[in-house]
């Protein structure tokens, strides 16, 4: 069975806070985008350059419709994410990316097999298809997110790279849940906002 990937919003749009988005077009196989995610990442004002990406004429993700099974709807998810699930779970050689952890919950239930950004950066490394990961994840700060420091150190040694020179962008706030940390997942739109300070 060929294997293919359906990918939600969250790592579309760091891929393209990050100008990274030549990744997708390195995994293997069909790359799929449901209807609900396009429209998710064209609704972005202004529009950043995943929307970009999807309007391309050579742009290597197909948009497909995935009808939402009562399976995947019992778990109140959004709509993207409850579609990435419902065509992974139709289409069964497919691999959902999906950092949002009730949705990665609802995929281990279901069988599905996930994979969250950095088990997807890391992934493309152990197959070889990129040398490093570590200059990938530095730009992550610097586009409004800041990686667990536990998440770092293991997708760095699983990598066979060393952290020593790893560093932070200063001024970001958390958003370990677009990592798979397990808390409450963020709006990659907004992590980037630096909170406003109350006048004394």
């Amino acid at each position: 069975m060929e294997k293919s990937w359906v990918l939600d919003s969250s790592c579309l749009i760091l891929f393209g806070k990050i100008r990274r988005l030549d990744l997708p077009a390195t995994l293997p196989g069909p790359i799929y985008v449901p209807m609900s995610v396009k429209r998710e990442i064209l609704a972005e004002k202004p529009p950043d350059l995943a929307s970009t990406w999807l309007k391309r004429k050579d742009c290597p993700a197909q948009v497909v419709r995935a009808p939402v099974p009562a399976s995947v709807r019992k778990w109140a998810l959004g709509q993207g994410e409850s579609e990435v699930l419902a065509f992974a779970l139709k289409h069964r050689g497919s691999t959902a990316v999906l950092d949002d952890r009730r949705a990665r919950l609802c995929a281990k239930e279901l069988g599905i097999t996930v994979k969250g950004t950095i088990g997807l950066i890391l992934w493309l490394k152990q197959q070889g298809r990129l040398s490093r990961i570590g200059p990938i994840l530095e730009l992550f700060p610097h586009s409004g997110f800041r990686l667990d420091p536990g998440i770092l150190r293991t997708a760095l040694k699983l990598a066979g790279e060393d952290d020593a020179e790893w560093k932070e962008g200063p001024g970001v706030r958390e958003a370990p849940a677009a990592y798979g940390t397990g808390t409450a997942s963020p709006n990659p739109r907004r992590a980037g906002k630096p909170k406003s300070k109350r006048k004394k």
